[in-house]
C-alpha cells in the first residue's frame, strides 16, 4: 500500500473538491488493489485463475474517483463508481465466475456509504486494518507504515491454512523444478 500512496503527489491528493470522501474511498481503492495482489499468493485458494493486475489498474480507478466524486457533489454514485472499478477495471481481467462475484463482494463492501459514516471502517476481520481517520497524505503513509509487515491470511478474507496450503503448492512446485534440472 505504501508503494501505492507514493504513486500519489500532494498536488493529487489534494485535488479532488470532495476531500473527505476521496480521502476515504482512496484508501478503500488501494486497500482493494491490495488484496487482490496478495490473494494471487494463495493460488487457487485465492482466485480460481491468476491474475495479472497492476498500477495503471489502480491510477485509472484513481482518476475516475475524483471524477466521480466531483461531478456528483450531493450523493455518491456508488453504483457507477461500483461498476467502473469492479466490471469495467478491475473485473475486465477476471474472467472466472466465482472471481467475479468475489470482486463484486468487495467492491460492494469497500465502496459504500457506511465507509463515511464510521470513524474507523473495518476492512477485514482483524481490528488493525480499517479506513483511518481524516488526514494527510503524510498521516495516511505513516498509518499504512505500522500495519503488521507479515499479514495475517485474515486480512484477505482468508482462513489461516490458506497460507499452509500455498507454502505447501510452493515448496512442491520448488521440489519439482529441483528434480528436474537434474
Amino acid at each position: 500500500m505504501i508503494k501505492l500512496y507514493s504513486m500519489i503527489s500532494h498536488t493529487d491528493f489534494t485535488k479532488c473538491k470532495q476531500d473527505m470522501k476521496y480521502k476515504k474511498y482512496l484508501f478503500s481503492l488501494s486497500w482493494l488493489h491490495s488484496i487482490l495482489l496478495e490473494r494471487r499468493k494463495f493460488k487457487t485458494l485465492g482466485f480460481n485463475k491468476p491474475y495479472d493486475f497492476n498500477d495503471s489498474d489502480f491510477l485509472i480507478c484513481h482518476d475516475l474517483l475524483i471524477v466521480l466524486l466531483d461531478e456528483y457533489p450531493k450523493s455518491t454514485p456508488f453504483k457507477a463508481l461500483q461498476y467502473l472499478i469492479g466490471e469495467a477495471n478491475y473485473g475486465g481481467r477476471v474472467t472466472d465466475e466465482w472471481d467475479q462475484k468475489l470482486l463484486g463482494v468487495y467492491v460492494e463492501t469497500f465502496f459504500c456509504e457506511e465507509v463515511m459514516q464510521q470513524n474507523q471502517f473495518l476492512l477485514s476481520d482483524l481490528p488493525e486494518y480499517y479506513v483511518p481517520r481524516d488526514g494527510n497524505l503524510d498521516s495516511y503513509k505513516s498509518y499504512i507504515a505500522q500495519l503488521p509487515h507479515i499479514d495475517d491470511p485474515a486480512a484477505f478474507g482468508q482462513h489461516p491454512n490458506a497460507e499452509i496450503s500455498s507454502q505447501i503448492e510452493e515448496a512442491n512446485s520448488l521440489l519439482n523444478t529441483l528434480s528436474e534440472l537434474r
